[in-house]
């Protein structure tokens, strides 16, 4: 059985002309250990991939800091520049070992990534810090099939 956390960053400030630089505000950092807060009652995650932005990269931090053990942790580009396709396309490269695993990444591709792989659950936009959690009947993440994932949580990172 295989685990996959799917995030969109929290809450970032409009200040810089640099998008990729656009850091959290405060309530976005409260807004991700909120999340990481949330992930950490349902367990560890092995491995978590995030976008090369600011962004994405202080999210995943707060929700490290949250866990109890320090998962492998990536910086990907594709899931900051590329399509739904692509970020599927890694999540299916995956090490086999990560039984539980967390994408953080933006709207409108997070978004598109969740509703193709959620099974018959109408999954609706993504605010900032929020996370679905789902689950798959698979060994390897290889495996993975769109529209099998069974959406156990839906957590948001205001509550």
């Amino acid at each position: 059985m295989k685990t996959l956390f799917l995030v969109r960053h929290a809450d970032a400030e409009n200040q810089t002309t640099n998008d990729r630089e656009r850091a959290l505000s405060c309530a976005g950092m409260t807004q991700a250990s909120n999340v990481g807060q949330a992930v950490a009652q349902l367990g560890d995650i092995d491995y978590l991939a995030s976008s090369v932005a600011v962004r994405t990269q202080q999210t995943a931090r707060q929700i490290i800091i949250a866990l109890e053990k320090e998962p492998a942790y990536a910086c990907c580009d594709p899931i900051r520049s590329g399509s739904d396709d692509d970020i599927i396309a890694m999540i299916r490269e995956f090490p086999d070992w990560a039984h539980t695993a967390m994408v953080v990444g933006h709207n409108p591709t997070i978004s598109m990534v969740a509703a193709r792989l959620c099974e018959n659950t109408a999954i609706g936009g993504f605010s900032p810090s929020r996370c679905l959690r789902l689950i798959y009947e698979i060994e390897n993440w290889t495996q993975l099939v769109e529209r099998t994932g069974l959406m156990t949580h839906d957590i948001d990172g205001n509550a």
